[in-house]
């Protein structure tokens, strides 16, 4: 997809051990890397990736590029507290915006998989739609 644009690149594959420390003190300019969920939600992702990085909170951990947006840190750390779920899901997707508007981060690519182990789930597929300015 690069190369198509006229940058050339060389894939430099590592293992997580050498990776994950180096991509963490930002060593790399394009890092390519999965990120997944453990609860199926948005505040997982937004407190890892976009909340200003912030150690003694560990919010932001893997913030590697230094992104930081009070409005965005105070709409995560809303939601990480909210009881009733309306409001926790209008402040993901205020948080969400932002993260089209300001754009921290660059995805290249992404790959959705879903999978059951009995004929009684029902996965819907809900497909992710980049939208562009």
């Amino acid at each position: 997809m690069l190369t198509a644009i006229g940058i050339q690149v060389e894939a430099n594959a590592q293992p997580g051990a050498v990776y994950f420390p180096a991509n963490t003190r930002g060593d790399y300019s394009l890092p390519m890397s999965g990120w997944g969920t453990l609860t199926g939600e948005a505040n997982y992702t937004l407190s890892s990736l976009v909340h200003t990085n912030t150690p003694a909170t560990k919010l932001g951990a893997f913030n590697v590029r230094g992104y930081s947006n009070p409005t965005m840190d105070k709409l995560i750390e809303a939601a990480a507290v909210e009881m009733d779920a309306g409001k926790r899901k209008q402040f993901l997707k205020e948080a969400n915006a932002l993260v089209a508007t300001d754009r921290p981060n660059l995805t290249i690519a992404s790959i959705v998989s879903a999978s059951g182990m009995t004929k009684a789930i029902t996965i819907v597929p809900r497909p992710t739609k980049i939208r562009w300015p």
